[in-house]
Order: structure tokens, then C-alpha cells, then sequence
């Protein structure tokens, strides 16, 4: 839990090291990017959970 930042959702702090890691990405490919992990890692409604913020999501659901 301390490794997410409660002021950002899940899905923009998972973008931001797309981002910051790829060259030559637009933000649209680093959320589909992002989505696509959430769904390979099982997330349940992995577009909700993109919006979601931390403490909006199990403690399962974002422990490492």
C-alpha cells in the first residue's frame, strides 16, 4: 500500500512508468498499456480500477 500514492489512481501511477520508461508512446497507447496489464494480472472491471484510487481497491489488489 505504501508504494501507491493516495492522491493518484491506480491507473495513472502505473501509466506514469509506461510513460517514463517508453519512448515515443502517446497517452492513449500507455492507458491501453496499462488496462492490458490490469487485465493480465486479473484485476477485476479493469477500467474502473484504472479511475480508481488506492484505498478504493482491495488490499490484495495492490500489494505487490
Amino acid at each position: 500500500m505504501s508504494s501507491l500514492n493516495p492522491v493518484y489512481t491506480c491507473g495513472d501511477q502505473v501509466m506514469e512508468a509506461i510513460l517514463l520508461h517508453e519512448k515515443d508512446i502517446s497517452r492513449r497507447e500507455a492507458k491501453a498499456r496499462t488496462i492490458a496489464l490490469f487485465h493480465k494480472v486479473k484485476l477485476p472491471e479493469p477500467e474502473r480500477k484504472f479511475n480508481a484510487y488506492p484505498h478504493e481497491i482491495s488490499g490484495g489488489q495492490n500489494s505487490g
